[in-house]
């Protein structure tokens, strides 16, 4: 936890490990959790060269190829998972409705600010897109001329209709 608790958290309603990509908290698919236990116990042997007392060093190696073991790497992220540094409750991912994660960063869609990605927020989806806020929609603007045939209050409707399935709110 100490070496890469920032960049895990452990779900246990989900009953899976969740990795800060930079961008929001993906679910561990590939191992990466034990991977991390891994370079830990690694670490430990290279620790072991650095002590000057042969039979401490000596005690140290044998204590790291044990921890290398696949059951010592199992009981190290067994006991990782109830560690509060980690733990984050289901209902404390993906909080703020108004929060539409993107490459660029994090909209808030009550202001249209771009936020940096931080952990904090406990984003797990991301729209694989980049925002740039002066841009102008061009194709999606002639389309809504387009069907609605230019109706500016069917067009404003529906605009407002799409810009809602992009917030995390049902309660319209």
């Amino acid at each position: 936890i100490r070496r890469h608790g920032s960049k895990l958290r452990y779900c246990p309603q989900w009953k899976c490990w969740l990795l800060w990509d930079g961008q929001r908290w993906k679910r561990d698919e590939s191992g990466e959790a034990i991977e991390l236990a891994k370079e830990t116990a690694q670490q430990i042997r290279f620790t072991a060269c650095t002590i000057s007392n042969p039979d401490t060093a000596k005690d140290w190696f044998r204590f790291a190829v044990k921890s290398q073991s696949r059951d010592r790497l199992s009981a190290m992220t067994a006991l990782a998972q109830s560690d509060k540094k980690v733990v984050a409750h289901s209902d404390e991912f993906d909080r703020d409705p108004e929060l539409l994660n993107c490459l660029s960063g994090a909209i808030d869609l009550r202001t249209g600010q771009v936020r940096p990605h931080k952990r904090e927020q406990l984003i797990t989806k991301l729209a694989p897109v980049r925002y740039d806020p002066k841009g102008q929609p061009v194709r999606w603007l002639e389309f809504l001329n387009v069907a609605m045939g230019g109706n500016e209050r069917m067009i404003a409707y529906l605009r407002r209709c799409v810009g809602y399935t992009l917030t995390g709110r049902t309660d319209e």
